[in-house]
This record gives structure tokens, C-alpha cells and sequence, in this order.
């Protein structure tokens, strides 16, 4: 029988879960309502497409497609996406409003803020980075990167005090916590090192300069090839009044690479998407400046994918690839790279020495008959690229060939006849020098062609120091003549001249301060014939440091600079250096297959100073 208790309680039941199910539904179908609402609202908010009818169709077509994306399902990731490519694209503007609604619909996706952070500090809006870089730093504190560039923003406000607490909290991390791990890079300096150099600035700033000073000279001991910290304390000490300290640290910053940034792989993110020529040249530029040539290589190749009617782009991949020793790569392309610069006379020249100085003579000749092209030719011009064709291209009789018609149209320059008389001793044309040397001694008998000249002359007959003496006089005249010094040098060091050479280098790096070869000669002979025994092999170790770690090194001379390093700290009794500096240029020399017989005799001094070590 049917128990109405039963059937009510049934019937409760029925009626509780039908509600529950219907509450259920209606709130399901109240957010669906609301997210639709909400994405219609964002939708609108979506920044209109600016004009695109004066770009490439490429990145038209990239705008146009992050755009409809963005407009079909307006997430954050869509949206931020939106951002990246107007970001990359230079269109700031409807960049930032695209990474705020990002931000907006997920809160939490710090990432899009730090974007719209870098995007008002490049364009100098500090207070507007400021506050999304702290957002940034609030949602996620691990993010170094921001908490670097919040120091940045800090400093250049004079908010010297913020900018303090920052940067001591980013180099008091142990380098593993801000470590980046990227395949995209060849070189990597942890961020406490650009944290500490900006330190040093903050310090200056509040007239802190021991402090200062310490902070750069600790990066300057552990980081021997970073530029930046040289350049600074270049900058400090002329602060100081001391300005020969000031002109040494600049100088030594010369030597090596003055512009580098830390590691950015979100930005990168901008630069590998980015279909913008001159977002993308601007990277490129920063790359090579910074010599990271595996970074430089992936951003030339993305733009030789992305933007291939570039022939900025173009020039750029033709430099990197003679510069890093793949110009066998790039040959191909010269056809194309001529054509698209014929009326750029500078660009074929440093293409054409470029070439040359890689060793393609063929092509460098070519590059100079092009610029022989060119109908605005001065007779100095045509002289200058006599000379490139001898000591570039290799092609003695061209070169003959140019000068000698530039010389009989020009037969009273003096400068054109001193031109023409240097090629002509440097070619072995002796009776055509002996004609130039006849008039331009008449014309200008100290002019330093003729002193050089006379010169030779005396060494043949085996009168040395005569030879010296009238090339001396030449160097006077024409200090800047590198094969006047390659010629002395060769001169003093041959015949043990110890003290003149001293003078003769330091003469020659008063006008060629950065020359790794003139540095590492200095360098040696102070360490191997010091006057004043620990001034002198301190001062030598410097020099050899210099060429050592000098960004345009030879390969002979740095390890010749490494050799003169080990020694002079040997010397010095720092016997812990000499092994440190002696071992690492036994690498160097094997790495650059220096002669067998050479590695051996640093092979017997690394042992001698290990068994002094160990004795």
C-alpha cells in the first residue's frame, strides 16, 4: 500500500534537486551571460587598426591576423599577443591599451605588464613603467628582470634611495637565483653584474664616490671584459679631478665593448616575432654592439626570413658573416648588395675593405672598381683607393695603374705626390719612386714619404740607425702611418733597442691607444727589460692585460699577451697568477693552433711555475 509519509518526502526531494538543478543552471547560464557580456565589453575596448596602407604585406597581414584573433575569443592571451605584435611593430600606442585589457581579464598574467612596463620606459614615460613594473614585482617577486629595470626608472628619477634598496637586493642573490637559461645566447653576465654598475652610477649620483669606486673595481677584477665598468670609472675619477686615471679607464673601456644589456627573454620574444624593419635593425644593432654573434645570427637570420627586401638587412648579414669568418656564405649575395648601394660610396668601401681584410681579394677589388665608378671621385679619393686596391685587395698592378694616373694629373700635390711615392716604395717600383722622390723632394724635401724614402735607402746600405733616425723623422711628420710603425717596431725589437722601443710604443699609442699588437709589444718589454723592476712589470702586466682582453685582439698577439701576463706576475712572486694566466693561454694557443714548438716552450713554463708551487 502507498505511504503518503513516503510519497511527501518523495516528493520534497523531487522538488529540493529540481531547484538545486535549476539554481544550478541559472548561475551556469548567468556566467556564460556575463563572460559573453564582458568579452563584447573588452571586445570594444580592442584598439581600432591603425593605417597599415605604408607597410611591408607581411607585417600588414601579421597585424591583421592578431587583431581578428583577438576580436573572435577576447582572452588575455590574445589580447597580449595583440600587444606583442603592435609593440614589435612600433605602434605603442594601441600596444599599451592592448597589454592593460590583458591585464585586466587575468589579473594575474604579470607578463603583459611587464611588456606595457618596457614599452613607457622606452619612450621615456618613467612614472607610467615605474607603476607597471612594480605590478609586475607584486604579482610575481621572483622576476629579477623587473626588479632590475624598476632600479633603472629609480635612478634616472633621482630616486637614488629606492634605486639603492633595489640594486642591493638584486646582488645580494647568489647568481644562481637570476640565472637565465637561454639557447639563444653565446654570452651571458649575470644581472648582479649590471646591477652593481648601476649601483656605482646611484653612488655617484649621491656624491658616494669611495663607494662608487669600490663597486667598480670589484666588477673590474672579476670582469676584466666588461667594458661598461671601465667607462664608469673612467667617468668617476674625471669626477674626482684626476684626469689621467680618467683617460686610462676610457681608454681601457675602448678596448672592449662598451654597450651591453642583461638578458632579456620575454623581449627577445618581441624581437623574433616582429616583422617591423626598423624594430628589428635596431635589435640587430644592439646584438653586434654587444658582440653576442649566436644572438646577432638568430636575429639576421629571422630577418632575412621576415623582411627579405631589406637591404639594411642585407648589409648587415654580409658584415656579420666576414667579421665571424663565414664569408664564403655571403658571396652570392654581393650581385644583389652592389645594385642596391650603387650610389652609397661609403657602403662599397667598407664592404670592399671588409672583404679584403677576410681575405676575399677578388671581390674586394671589385668593390673598389665600383667605387672608382663613381663620377664625384676627388684625385685624393682615387689615391685612397690606389691604396686600398694594394693593401686589401692585393693587386699590385691596379693599384700602379691608378696612382700613376692620378700622379701625372697632379704633379705639384704635394699630397698626392707623397701618396703616390709611399705605393710606389711599398710595391718594390723602384724607378718610378725614384722619379716622385726627385720632384717631391724639390717640392717638399721633410715631407714624410721622402724621409721614408731615404730611409730604406740607409738600410740597405746596412746604415741602422741612420735608417732609424730618417724614419723617426718620417713618424713625426706622419704619426699615424701604420706601416712607418709596423717598420720601427720591427727595427727596435730586432736590434734590442729595449728603451727606445719603450718610448717608440708608448709614442704610437698616444695616437693608437686601442692597438692590441702595440699594447702587447709595450707590455713585453717592460716585463722583459724593466727599469724600474715592480713599477715597471706592473705597468707591463697592464698593457698585456690590455691585449689580452681587447675586443679586436690577433690571435698571436694574445697569446703572446697571455705569456707576457704569466711571467710578469711569475716576477712579481705571484706565482698562483702566473700559473692561472700561463694555463689559460696553453688553451688559447691550442685553440688557435699556435706552433707546436711555441705551445711546448709554455708547456715548460707552466711546469716550472707548478713545481716552484709545490716545492
Amino acid at each position: 500500500m502507498f505511504n503518503k509519509n513516503c510519497g511527501s518526502k518523495l516528493l520534497r526531494m523531487i522538488t529540493r534537486n529540481s531547484l538545486v538543478l535549476y539554481f544550478k543552471n541559472s548561475l551556469s547560464a548567468l556566467l556564460v551571460v556575463l563572460f559573453i557580456s564582458c568579452q563584447g565589453n573588452y571586445k570594444e575596448q580592442i584598439p581600432v587598426v591603425p593605417d597599415l596602407n605604408n607597410i611591408p604585406e607581411s607585417l600588414k597581414n601579421q597585424v591583421i591576423h592578431a587583431d581578428d584573433l583577438a576580436r573572435k575569443k577576447t582572452t588575455d592571451e590574445n589580447l597580449g599577443n595583440l600587444g606583442m605584435v603592435y609593440y614589435a611593430s612600433n605602434y605603442y600606442i594601441p600596444a599599451a591599451k592592448c597589454f592593460e585589457l590583458a591585464n585586466i581579464i587575468n589579473p594575474k598574467s604579470w607578463q603583459w605588464l611587464y611588456y606595457k612596463g618596457l614599452l613607457h620606459i622606452e619612450l621615456g614615460e618613467s612614472a607610467l613603467g615605474l607603476k607597471a613594473m612594480k605590478s609586475v614585482v607584486d604579482i610575481q617577486p621572483k622576476v629579477w628582470n623587473a626588479w632590475y629595470q624598476l632600479g633603472e626608472i629609480y635612478r634616472q628619477m633621482d630616486s637614488t634611495e629606492q634605486a639603492t634598496d633595489v640594486f642591493k637586493r638584486i646582488t645580494s642573490l647568489d647568481a644562481k637565483y637570476t640565472y637565465v637559461r637561454s639557447s639563444n645566447h653565446g654570452s651571458y653576465l649575470p644581472l648582479q653584474v649590471f646591477s652593481k654598475l648601476s649601483l656605482s652610477k646611484v653612488y655617484m649620483m649621491e656624491k658616494a664616490n669611495d663607494k662608487a669606486e669600490r663597486e667598480l673595481q670589484e666588477l673590474t677584477r672579476t670582469y676584466k671584459s666588461f667594458g661598461p665598468a671601465y667607462r664608469e670609472l673612467g667617468n668617476l675619477y674625471a669626477l674626482k679631478g684626476d684626469r689621467i686615471k680618467a683617460e686610462k679607464y676610457k681608454e681601457r673601456a675602448n678596448d672592449l665593448r662598451v654597450f651591453s644589456l642583461p638578458i632579456d627573454t620575454l623581449k627577445d620574444n618581441l624581437s623574433l616575432m616582429s616583422k617591423s624593419e626598423a624594430f628589428v635593425l635596431k635589435q640587430i644593432d644592439d646584438a653586434m654592439s654587444g658582440s653576442d654573434s649566436k644572438w646577432t645570427n638568430i636575429l639576421l637570420q629571422h630577418a632575412r626570413k621576415n623582411i627579405p627586401d631589406s637591404k639594411y638587412v642585407l648589409s648587415k648579414v654580409i658584415r656579420q658573416n666576414l667579421a665571424q669568418g663565414t664569408g664564403e656564405q655571403i658571396l652570392s649575395l654581393l650581385d644583389r648588395h652592389i645594385l642596391l648601394f650603387k650610389d652609397n660610396y661609403k657602403e662599397i668601401l667598407q664592404i670592399g675593405i671588409a672583404l679584403g681584410d677576410a681575405g676575399f681579394k677578388k671581390e674586394s677589388s671589385r668593390y673598389f672598381e665600383e667605387g672608382l665608378s663613381f663620377e664625384s671621385n676627388t684625385p685624393n679619393q682615387k689615391s685612397t683607393l690606389a691604396g686600398l686596391f694594394y693593401e686589401k685587395a692585393n693587386n699590385k698592378e691596379r693599384a700602379v695603374e691608378i696612382m700613376k694616373e692620378v700622379a701625372t694629373s697632379n704633379f705639384s700635390d704635394v699630397h698626392i705626390l707623397g701618396d703616390a711615392l709611399f705605393l710606389m716604395i711599398q710595391t718594390g717600383f723602384t724607378d718610378i719612386a725614384k722619379a716622385y722622390y726627385a720632384r717631391l723632394r724639390m717640392l717638399s724635401p721633410n715631407d714624410a714619404s721622402v724621409k721614408i724614402y731615404e730611409g730604406i735607402n740607409e738600410e740597405k746600405k746596412d746604415n741602422v740607425f741612420k735608417a732609424i733616425s730618417l724614419f723617426m723623422q718620417a713618424f713625426n711628420a706622419e704619426p699615424k702611418n701604420k706601416y712607418l710603425i709596423k717598420h720601427l717596431t720591427d727595427l727596435f725589437m730586432t736590434n734590442g733597442m729595449w728603451e727606445d722601443a719603450e718610448d717608440f710604443f708608448r709614442r704610437a699609442l698616444s695616437f693608437y691607444p686601442n692597438d692590441s699588437e702595440l699594447q702587447m709589444y709595450l707590455g713585453w718589454v717592460l716585463v722583459s727589460y724593466p727599469q724600474d723592476r715592480v713599477a715597471d712589470l706592473k705597468e707591463g702586466i697592464e698593457f698585456s692585460e690590455r691585449a689580452f682582453y681587447n675586443s679586436r685582439y690577433k690571435t698571436n698577439n694574445r697569446v703572446s699577451a697571455g705569456r707576457n701576463i704569466a711571467v710578469g706576475y711569475y716576477q712579481l712572486k705571484n706565482k698562483e697568477m702566473a700559473l692561472q694566466y700561463i694555463n689559460q693561454t696553453i688553451g688559447l694557443a691550442l685553440k688557435y693552433n699556435i706552433d707546436e714548438n711555441y705551445v711546448n716552450g709554455l708547456k715548460n713554463l707552466a711546469e716550472q711555475f707548478s713545481s716552484e708551487m709545490n716545492g
